[in-house]
């Protein structure tokens, strides 16, 4: 398979995704909004849009490929490549009105389940960051800086403890996280750290 051709097809996908979440963003005031697992956990309209609107360019161009979304859940067929859909990752930000919110796809090879390509639209950002094996990780065509990609003492770390069974583990976590990383952000969606991990 060709990792650029896959990953053309992840930036389109992505994209349509993307006008579909904008496009409901300007009229959220319309949405109804679900609890899934509780009330940290949401759902809307906007999601479900924005996740067929991507999986309708995937089966367009690779009818054969299974793909696995969060709201839709997992459409198996028998080509080679396993599409991964999150609509809108960071649906609570979405609805509050807050810019750090993705839509991101992904394809896995199904033999080895190696992450073959990803593409990552943050549109309230303007930021489009993706990567493919065997190149450098891209935002907006600019190469991102590799910052100690082995050296945990280098990492910038954005926890998130948004579900009630992650909000007892803040304390104990950050405890854990601190001495070991050059420091913690929380709620900066709009510089370098807000848009790594945020959600």
């Amino acid at each position: 398979m060709d990792l650029d051709d896959l990953l053309n097809l992840a930036r389109d996908a992505a994209r349509a995704g993307a006008r579909t979440a904008a496009s409901w963003r300007g009229r959220a005031h319309r949405l109804l909004v679900e609890e899934k697992a509780g009330p940290d956990d949401l759902v809307s309209q906007a999601d479900r849009d924005t996740e067929r609107a991507v999986r309708a360019v995937l089966s367009e161009h690779r009818p054969h490929d299974t793909i696995l979304g969060e709201e839709e859940g997992t459409t198996v067929s028998h080509g080679g490549v396993r599409w991964i859909i999150d609509p809108i990752d960071g649906t609570t930000n979405y609805l509050y009105g807050r810019p750090d919110w993705a839509v991101s796809v992904a394809a896995a090879d199904t033999d080895g389940d190696l992450l073959l390509v990803g593409v990552v639209i943050e549109p309230a950002l303007g930021l489009l960051t993706e990567a493919r094996v065997g190149t450098r990780t891209t935002t907006n065509g600019t190469p991102l800086a590799p910052l100690g990609q082995n050296d945990l003492t280098r990492a910038l770390v954005e926890p998130n403890f948004g579900r009630p069974a992650q909000r007892p583990m803040a304390g104990p976590t950050t405890s854990a996280l601190l001495p070991q990383v050059r420091d913690l952000r929380r709620g900066n969606p709009s510089g370098p750290a807000g848009r790594r991990n945020s959600r």
